[in-house]
């Protein structure tokens, strides 16, 4: 059986419920809201994956994990992602983090090529963000760019990363369903 695995970082229930409350701020939007119990951040996704290997990612994540130590994560804006002139998704997102980049780099060198796919390398750290809604492509291109509603709105939400999770997802007619497969801490000082 294959299961569809990622690596992610699962922020708090208090920080995903502080994130989940401005999907209210935007009634008019034509997007599938993201649940809030599925607000994460993703560090690599490995797609289909067989059941004997499962166990050979959880010693891989262990082994990248306990090289890095915990660290903050800040979030401080909601807007259009990718980008603005090709939006697809409503982002929250966050401040460059070079602790975030540092284990998306070796989480992808020790998984990605071991299933041969491209890893990419962020030097500079990387943005995170968290996906709060998928536009609905058809309905968002019928709105004239004049009346589509601009999303730009400043948050504030921190929280200290202190472990990962490998999660499945399930795609369902009622959208994705997400199990935790195994929590790894990361590395102590």
């Amino acid at each position: 059986m294959e299961h569809r695995i990622f690596i992610a970082i699962n922020p708090s229930q208090e920080i995903k419920e502080k994130i989940f409350k401005h999907q209210l701020s935007f009634p008019d939007l034509p997007v599938n809201w993201t649940k809030k119990e599925n607000l994460h951040i993703t560090l690599s996704f490995l797609g289909n994956t067989k059941d004997e290997s499962i166990a050979e990612i959880i010693n891989s994540v262990e082994e990248v994990s306990a090289k890095h130590h915990s660290f903050f994560l800040e979030f401080n804006k909601i807007c259009y992602g990718p980008t603005i002139q090709n939006p697809r998704m409503v982002w929250v997102t966050g401040k460059k983090s070079k602790e975030m980049g540092e284990l998306k780099n070796d989480l992808e060198e020790k998984l990605l090529n071991a299933y041969e796919r491209k890893a990419s390398a962020f030097k500079e750290g990387l943005s995170p963000h968290i996906t709060l809604g998928r536009l609905k492509r058809n309905d968002f291109k019928q709105i004239s760019p004049e009346e589509r509603s601009i999303i730009d709105k400043d948050i504030f939400a921190k929280f200290e990363v202190i472990s990962i999770d490998i999660m499945e997802s399930q795609l369902e007619p009622s959208g994705a369903q997400y199990t935790l497969l195994q929590s790894i801490d990361l590395g102590k000082f």
